[in-house]
């Protein structure tokens, strides 16, 4: 297998999908949700993208150092369901690769 570039939307190389978190929770309160997540070796870092359709139209809402593992999504509508992605990155090569993503779903309170 030849490994790929990275696009320019920051998709992964083969060698680095298998970069995955295997733990992701939310946990619903009035108007925000709160994202955890565990630590994947060799991560330089985390985005998280949120969107209100399962398979589409994710936007990427934060990037994160790798030593952080929470997110507090504030502001958002009450009793609305959100879906949010959360994928490592892997700085190689001087680029940046993304990790396979995990999803989960959510409804505010």
């Amino acid at each position: 297998e030849t490994p790929t570039q990275p696009t320019q939307n920051g998709s992964t190389g083969q060698g680095n999908k298998k970069a995955k978190v295997t733990k992701f929770t939310a946990k619903a309160y009035t108007g925000k949700v709160i994202l955890k997540w565990n630590r994947v070796k060799k991560a330089t870092g985390y985005r998280i993208y949120r969107s209100v359709k399962k398979n589409s139209g994710y936007k990427l809402i934060k990037k994160f150092s790798k030593n952080t593992f929470k997110y507090t999504d504030r502001w958002l509508k009450r009793k609305k369901v959100y879906y949010y992605k959360i994928a490592p990155t892997i700085k190689s090569g001087g680029k940046t690769y993304v990790g396979s993503s995990v999803k989960i779903k959510v409804k505010t309170k």
